[in-house]
């Protein structure tokens, strides 16, 4: 049976990402297959945990492969977590409450990706409380409302939104490491006016498809977030494995949910462009690592084509959920697309299809003289 021809480029992923990671995925080929261990130093020991099934590299069993190797990267991340939450004293004997959040809040923003939302959170939050650290036992609902008050008065109420509900997410996430038990931050949130949620237009869309730049790869990316409703974190780290038989299968960046949705043709058609490309690369699209560059360009694109909006890399979801429901799409498919836990947020965006809603009416059969 015949092997994979990208496999050297897979190994060699493995090796790049290693060096972030202090838990190493190791690989050693035999005669079934591929042996795949992890290798990492614990309180001065040595260890490996090897993975009973093999990764075969043959053709045939490419998206099985994928899936294992997927697990793989998930349970280094996950121990990886472990050791350092043993480490930092997040599992007290009994007294979990003792942990110091701000080091357990930086390592759930490393885990992020280092989102500058949660970077700015905890700045705030350490400006606020004059200390750098405090314990778990030490934070309350009153502590929080205080925290609120401080940034509002520092920073717009959509931007304090923000920071709350990063830092409710990492509060979440020491309730899942049972660190606390409940949510200080449980119903504590800022009350802000509906915002436009700026698009393109079908019009506006051909309009950016048609403007030549010499930022192919930025434009193509927005693209194929318009036609998937992708975050850009999700596109930064899609690779080319990820596109299977019309299917793209990945998991969700923000909500790690693992997601497998048919393409649409427009999306098919710019993974074949990427494809036919002269620079061949293991990810989908070769973009700029800081996000505010590919921002910038995308404005310049949208300068160039005559469009006046305030466009940003994230309108594009917002133009593949109205351009979704136009097309006769339901609320719940357009959640499930979107990767919405609460279709509530995916309901914001009914607003902007009213006339879509006037036209269907319209149609109506008229039964009455």
């Amino acid at each position: 049976m015949a092997k994979r021809a990208d496999l050297n480029k897979i190994f060699k992923q493995i090796r790049e990402e290693n060096k972030s990671y202090r838990i190493k995925i190791r690989v050693r080929e035999g005669k079934k297959g591929y042996a795949f261990f992890l290798d990492y130093w614990h309180n001065g020991r040595h260890e490996t945990y090897f993975y009973p099934k093999k990764y075969t590299g043959l053709v045939a069993n490419k998206i099985i492969d994928n899936q294992l190797l997927k697990d793989i990267e998930k349970d280094r991340s996950d121990k990886d977590y472990e050791l350092f939450a043993n480490e930092n004293n997040f599992r007290l004997k009994n007294d979990f409450s003792k942990a110091d959040f701000i080091e357990f809040y930086k390592r759930v923003g490393v885990k992020k990706g280092s989102r500058p939302q949660y970077t700015a959170s905890l700045k705030h939050f350490l400006d606020f409380i004059k200390v750098e650290k405090i314990q778990f036992r030490e934070l309350s609902p009153e502590l929080f409302k205080k925290f609120r008050e401080y940034l509002l008065s520092r920073v717009s109420d959509i931007t304090a939104r923000g920071y709350l509900d990063v830092m409710r997410a990492g509060l979440n996430i020491a309730i899942e490491h049972n660190v606390i038990q409940d949510n200080p931050l449980k119903g504590i949130d800022i009350k802000v006016e509906d915002t436009k949620k700026e698009y393109l237009t079908e019009k506006e869309l051909i309009a950016f498809i048609n403007q030549d730049t010499k930022h192919i790869q930025s434009k193509n990316a927005f693209l194929f977030s318009c036609f998937t409703g992708l975050r850009l974190g999700d596109v930064l780290s899609l690779t080319f494995d990820q596109i299977q038989e019309g299917e793209i299968h990945f998991r969700q960046q923000k909500t790690k949910k693992i997601e497998a949705f048919p393409l649409a043709e427009d999306a098919q058609k710019i993974i074949e462009y990427q494809l036919n490309r002269k620079k061949k690369t293991v990810k989908v699209f070769d973009l700029p690592k800081s996000k505010s560059s590919i921002n910038r360009y995308l404005k310049q694109i949208i300068k160039e084509a005559g469009i006046t909006k305030n466009i940003h890399y994230h309108c594009s979801r917002h133009t593949f959920a109205i351009r979704c429901l136009n097309s006769g799409m339901s609320i719940y498919e357009v959640s499930k697309f979107l990767g919405h836990s609460d279709i509530k947020t995916t309901e914001v965006y009914l607003q902007f299809v009213q006339e879509h809603k006037q036209r269907a009416i319209g149609k109506l059969p008229r039964v009455m003289g």
